[in-house]
């Protein structure tokens, strides 16, 4: 079980200069004269308002101290939207926070040695968060890079913890001090290219697209059409997609409204003229009524698809077309590494909804043959004039 602290010792200074230690009121020395004491002064005042403190939550609070409160269920004693998993959760966009807390759960899990789904909501909020010791967090570190090679689920491991640490900081039950010590054992690195993702070639995505407009039914034939060429041309993901709504297509402007996002800020798409065109196609088969905009075909009221649906529809179509393997987010890597190799990195990451430039580097899938077209082109001044002149006049 993890420990906490004991509450420091309140120090006073006497007219002397030294330091004498008070352990409670009842060492105050009275006044001599019929044991009446005069007005505290403001060093008494001071310390009987952190000794106040330190009897209502166990300890006296200083910016630069290692504390933490020393009773395990002091998380519980918050307002409910206080309590650090509670505040974890509410930063999260509300179709994210099942997700998230079931990462919550299986961290709570791990720091307790205990199996997957062993734990309820009720022991995930009990659980001593604030009194994690660096130790404790070294060794869930340690056990997350024994148990993930991928970086990104490393990643997902510590940040999950990390979330907790600052939110028992911001409900003031670590302090600054404590909290930077625990965050300095949940690095997170940036995971670098991918190593199972690829970029399409052009002439593949061709080929996708012809299979998808001669396979199936009119109606399905013009729905993944239009699909995966949105996939393509934008960069959109595919649980993006799924939770599209009729609405959310302005046809005037050629724009796509995402709402559900994956860091959950409403983001604008900006849709290719002629993609434009494949989904009036696509409106023309399915009606103006509302629903989702890409819905199943076998269910009835607009029901929205799903992302395995379309995970397995792409998969299906691309094993038809006689392509190599590849994965529908890889449709957004490339159109990343293509928009990288020619538009301003800013533009792309805005294109791509990234908070972050440096995760938008994440998604350039340039090759050797790039990288080594990129050197050749790199023009260097000639050692030798004449040689340089000559050079030039071949040229012409």
């Amino acid at each position: 079980m993890i420990s906490g602290r004991t509450a420091p010792t309140v120090t006073q200074m006497n007219p002397s200069g030294n330091h004498e230690r008070r352990a409670n009121e009842n060492d105050v020395d009275d006044d001599v004269d019929g044991g009446q004491t005069g007005p505290p002064d403001a060093l008494e005042m001071f310390r009987r308002a952190g000794e106040h403190h330190a009897s209502t939550r166990g300890t006296v609070r200083t910016a630069n101290e290692d504390w933490c409160d020393p009773n395990p269920a002091a998380a519980l004693e918050l307002p409910p939207a206080a309590h650090p998993i509670e505040r974890s959760l509410a930063r999260r966009a509300e179709h994210r926070r099942p997700d998230f807390y079931l990462q919550l759960r299986r961290a709570c899990e791990r720091l307790r040695g205990l199996p997957p789904k062993s734990l309820t909501r009720e022991d995930v909020l009990a659980f001593s968060w604030h009194q994690l010791t660096p130790d404790d967090l070294a060794d869930y570190r340690r056990d997350i890079h024994k148990m993930f090679n991928l970086q990104s689920t490393r990643n997902e491991c510590m940040v999950t913890v990390r979330s907790v640490v600052h939110a028992c900081a911001k409900a003031r039950l670590i302090s600054p001090l404590r909290r930077d010590l625990l965050l300095d054992e949940l690095p997170t690195t940036m995971p670098g290219r991918s190593a199972k993702g690829r970029a399409l070639a052009e002439d593949e995505v061709g080929r996708l697209l012809r299979q998808c407009s001669t396979t199936g039914s009119a109606a399905a034939r013009t729905r993944y059409t239009a699909m995966i060429a949105l996939m393509y041309s934008s960069g959109v993901r595919v649980g993006e997609v799924a939770k599209l709504e009729l609405r959310d297509w302005n046809r005037s402007t050629s724009t796509l409204t995402l709402l559900h996002t994956k860091n959950g800020r409403d983001h604008t798409v900006f849709v290719h003229p002629e993609v434009a065109l494949l989904l009036d196609n696509w409106l023309k088969v399915r009606g103006a009524l509302p629903g989702a905009l890409f819905c199943s075909l076998y269910v009835f009221g607009f029901a929205h698809m799903t992302g395995p649906t379309i995970r397995t529809m792409v998969h299906r179509r691309a094993k038809d077309a006689g392509l190599a393997h590849f994965t529908p987010h890889d449709f957004r890597r490339t159109f990343a590494s293509f928009m990288l190799r020619t538009h301003d990195h800013a533009l792309v990451s805005r294109l791509l909804n990234h908070e972050k430039l440096q995760s938008t580097l994440v998604y350039d899938m340039a090759g050797d043959d790039l990288q080594r077209d990129a050197i050749a082109s790199f023009d260097l001044p000639s050692s030798n004039p004449v040689e340089k002149d000559e050079e030039t006049d071949g040229r012409r």
